[in-house]
């Protein structure tokens, strides 16, 4: 269910970002001072590929660790069975769990990257260029606060790996 809702989370994100690019002037600001006024620049073409790469191609890094982290706990399951030994439940595999894992944390960084293109769209809708730095801030840090919610999560559970969910 993880990457079915990954996938459509890309796909949505991606039309968002084609939609909202193209209303961008042809100099986009997307650097901020603490004032919430431009400081930096780049093509919309640039902030386009910038976008792309940090709300699909991230997401689709942390799956293919994921599918890593699941080939890797085939092969060491199959080892161990080979060596006489079966799984158990003290040794469950954590390939498949880790990808889980690392598959929401995808969804999450595609909701953090859509957030901030609807944050630069917004900026650049106004001359000049001036980001709402409250509001932006209020994402950066939940975005954040997340973060540190799934690390501890995956560290706690990789401590007891009796609770892992298949």
């Amino acid at each position: 269910m993880p990457m079915m809702f990954l996938a459509l989370l890309c796909l949505g994100y991606w039309y968002y970002l084609v939609q909202s690019t193209a209303d961008l002037p042809l100099r986009v600001a997307i650097f901020f001072g603490s004032n919430g006024r431009a400081t930096g620049w780049l093509t919309r073409t640039d902030d386009l590929h910038l976008m792309e790469a940090i709300g699909i191609g991230l997401p689709v890094v942390l799956a293919a660790v994921g599918m890593v982290f699941c080939l890797l706990s085939l092969i060491g399951a199959g080892l161990r069975r080979l060596g006489g030994s079966s799984l158990s439940a003290e040794h469950p595999p954590t390939g498949p769990f880790i990808f889980r894992y690392l598959l929401w944390l995808g969804c999450w960084v595609v909701g953090f990257a859509f957030a901030v293109q609807y944050f630069i769209a917004q900026a650049n809708s106004s001359l000049p260029a001036t980001m709402p730095v409250t509001s932006f801030l209020a994402v950066v840090v939940s975005f954040c606060a997340v973060v540190v919610v799934w690390c501890s999560k995956l560290a706690a559970t990789l401590r007891d790996p009796r609770s892992f969910v298949s």
